[in-house]
């Protein structure tokens, strides 16, 4: 074969893998819509004519045919104009909306956590992340319904039939309600965590997913991320460690690294590389901030009790 033939040969497989892939976009597109219900009528007759003036020889058909045919892809601009025309905005809003739904998102699981809360609704939500659920979520009640705060809410409502177990999230999508999750073997030092805590560790500790437990009794946050349980953890940082999650799920899904207690310090220097350690940095920095606090707080009590006594000596 000469360069012109594999020139040739190159430029054929080209132009059939473009005009595949936008065929395929097309009709993916127009999925569910009455625009494919349209256009799928519309090829089925121009077959059908086709077919018929063929095999009965109807050469004006066949005449009106040939002659109508360059002018389908103008007709069928002029009748799918406004579907086109949806196509290309939603084209240029993409990469915007895949930022305004991780926002939408993150806000509505935090403030159905924050409700819950308050109010001390136990609950347990997992964010799917690189392991699938597909297992804890056959065993619960498959909803497929987008992540809204107020759905949350009824669902871990004490009254409710799916309260109990947990909540499988995946993107912007809750998949499923009442899930089973495993429980961990280990023991726990903390005496007081019960079922619901276990159950969010050990998820955690078979899975990558990022699990949110609401304690029914004190109303305390916590997060379970790789067999390690997190306490007290506030809005800003819940919304913290979401953003970093469901940004990274939704760019690369590349996240490295992990939180266990005994991880080395230079695989930490980066302080993004991994949900969980931005958070322990904000809690760890929060507690020191605080120890300071109270150091300087005990330290002026003291000098100033010193002073006293000095004084009235």
């Amino acid at each position: 074969m000469n360069a012109e033939t594999i020139r040739n040969l190159l430029s054929a497989v080209v132009q059939i893998l473009i005009l595949a892939a936008g065929l395929y976009y097309l009709l993916l597109f127009l999925r569910g819509t009455r625009a494919r219900q349209a256009l799928t009528g519309l090829f089925v007759l121009f077959l059908a004519l086709i077919g018929i003036s063929q095999v009965l020889n109807l050469a004006e058909i066949g005449y009106i045919l040939e002659k109508f045919f360059p002018t389908l892809p103008v007709a069928i601009v002029i009748i799918f104009h406004p579907e086109i025309r949806r196509a290309i905005l939603e084209f240029g809003q993409r990469s915007s909306s895949i930022s305004s739904t991780v926002a939408e998102t993150v806000d509505a699981i935090v403030h159905s956590v924050e409700f819950l809360s308050k109010r001390r609704y136990g609950a347990l939500i997992a964010i799917e992340r690189h392991s699938q659920l597909r297992e804890y979520q056959r065993q619960g009640c498959e909803l497929n319904a987008p992540v809204v705060a107020a759905l949350l809410n009824t669902i871990f409502f004490p009254k409710t039939a799916l309260h109990d177990g947990g909540v499988i999230i995946r993107g912007s999508t809750i998949l499923a309600a009442s899930c089973i999750f495993p429980l961990t073997i280990r023991r726990l030092e903390n005496s007081s965590l019960g079922t619901r805590h276990r159950a969010g560790i050990g998820l955690s500790e078979e899975t990558d997913a990022l699990v949110i437990i609401v304690s029914e009794e004190t109303g305390t946050v916590s997060i379970a991320y790789r067999g390690e349980l997190a306490r007290d953890i506030r809005p800003e940082h819940l919304r913290e460690i979401l953003t970093q999650t469901f940004v990274r799920e939704s760019k690369s899904k590349k996240l490295k690294g992990s939180a266990l207690p005994n991880t080395p310090s230079s695989a930490r220097q980066d302080a993004l590389a991994d949900p969980i350690d931005a958070l322990a940095a904000a809690i760890s920095g929060e507690k020191a901030s605080a120890e300071t606090a109270g150091a300087a707080a005990l330290k002026s009590a003291d000098s100033d009790s010193e002073s006293g006594a000095k004084k009235g000596a």
